[in-house]
């Protein structure tokens, strides 16, 4: 037979299971943002030694359109 106490066992169970699921997406968020920044800043360093139109351009205004932060209040 079920116990409240049991119940509140797998509450926390599940609830542990859940926060470190989202950790763990976290995590491979923030190594995919580092990668991206670190292709981004070899593209802007072509950029700066020839500027013209081309990938390095699109790829360094993609990245900062995609990681744009809003200004507005």
């Amino acid at each position: 037979m079920w116990t409240h106490r049991d119940g509140l066992r797998w509450v926390s169970i599940g609830l542990c299971l859940g926060l470190f699921a989202v950790s763990a997406v976290k995590a491979q968020e923030a190594e995919t943002d580092a990668a991206e920044r670190k292709v981004t800043e070899r593209f802007q360093t072509v950029l700066e030694k020839t500027p013209r139109r081309g990938t390095a351009l699109d790829r360094v205004y993609g990245y900062h359109v995609e990681h744009a932060r809003s200004t507005r209040s």
